[in-house]
């Protein structure tokens, strides 16, 4: 009789690593740093190979440009694309800090007097003035002097309005 090998078992013990992603990430505007699960990746565009499978977290950050921040699932052996859309931080109003007067007199060429400093004559828009409480006085020749206070706001325009009253001549005897 013949004989027979012997028969044998071999065990082969292989650890399959998952297949690796890769993810594409662009930004507009160009040139955003970009972070993936919170480390730097570099600046967009760019492309991230060996990307483990699962979820993801891309962060795309720009000076003057809100943050973006987005998830994103890789999956084994396939390519992610990420177009980061940068929305520009709105950039805040210049707040005023001054107002302005605009005088007028009956008669007009009045003079205008605020906080005692000359001003040009009625009618006239005075600019730039500070905010707060101001004193004007309106001088015209043959008329009593005007004399009131005004608030001026920021970013406003107060109005003034005067009716000059005449002088009484005196009279010499």
């Amino acid at each position: 009789m013949p004989l027979r090998p012997a028969s044998s078992t071999a065990s082969i013990t292989c650890n399959l690593l998952p297949a690796l992603g890769r993810i594409s990430i662009t930004s507009s505007p160009s040139g955003a740093d970009v972070y993936l699960d919170g480390a730097s990746k570099g600046t967009a565009p760019v492309i991230l190979n060996e990307i483990s499978p699962g979820k993801h977290v891309i962060w795309c950050k720009k000076t003057d440009f809100e943050d973006l921040q987005q998830s994103i699932e890789v999956t084994s052996g396939n390519f992610a694309i990420v177009a980061c859309a940068l929305v520009q931080t709105p950039t805040p109003t210049s707040i005023p800090t001054t107002g302005s007067l605009s005088v007028f007199s009956i008669p007009s060429g009045a003079s205008i007097y605020l906080d005692t400093v000359y001003k040009g004559d009625t009618p006239n828009t005075i600019t730039c003035v500070s905010t707060g409480t101001h004193n004007i006085e309106l001088k015209f020749e043959r008329f009593k002097p005007w004399v009131d206070s005004i608030n001026v706001e920021a970013g406003s325009t107060s109005k003034v309005s005067a009716s000059l009253v005449p002088a009484i001549p005196t009279v010499t005897t």
